[in-house]
Order: structure tokens, then C-alpha cells, then sequence
């Protein structure tokens, strides 16, 4: 996500406990990787005004390896331009 980007994306809400932030932080890879902030955004089903952490790309990497997708989802993209093999 890119946070000055006009599209729509689509992203999961996850409800987590507080406790458990730093290690989703670590996961994502913030601050190293990504950037994060706190939105409001909007439901896709009811409408509904949510509050929720973002994670986003920082101008650096941006800079660095930037693929735009059109339509905003993330998780279409990536089935249909990578293949996922399990050992």
C-alpha cells in the first residue's frame, strides 16, 4: 500500500489483542520494511467505519521495487502471477 496512492485496495481486518502488535510488527517488517499507520476505512459488506494499522511501503521502497496492481487486490495478483509449491 502505498498511503499518497488514489485506488481502492483490498485488505482483512484482523482482530488482535494488544499483545499481540510486536509480533505482528516483526512479522510485516516494521519499521525495517514497511511503514505503519492507523486509517479509518469503510467495510465491503455492511459499510461500516473501521479503525485499523496499515502497513505500507516507505518512499525508499518504493524506490527500490514498486509493482502497481490495477484493481487494488493483493491476494488476486499473487495467484495469478506466482506459482506457490509446497515440499
Amino acid at each position: 500500500m502505498i498511503l499518497e496512492g488514489q485506488t481502492d485496495i483490498k485488505a482483512e481486518l484482523i482482530i488482535l489483542p494488544p499483545t499481540a502488535i510486536p509480533d505482528i510488527d516483526h512479522l510485516e517488517g516494521y519499521p525495517r520494511l514497511y511503514g505503519k499507520k492507523l486509517i479509518t476505512a469503510k467495510t465491503i459488506y455492511d459499510k461500516a467505519t473501521v479503525h485499523g494499522f496499515v502497513y505500507h511501503m516507505t518512499r525508499q521502497q518504493i524506490r527500490r521495487s514498486f509493482i502497481l496492481i490495477p484493481d487494488g487486490d493483493w491476494k488476486t495478483y499473487h495467484k495469478t502471477h506466482y506459482r506457490e509449491e509446497y515440499i
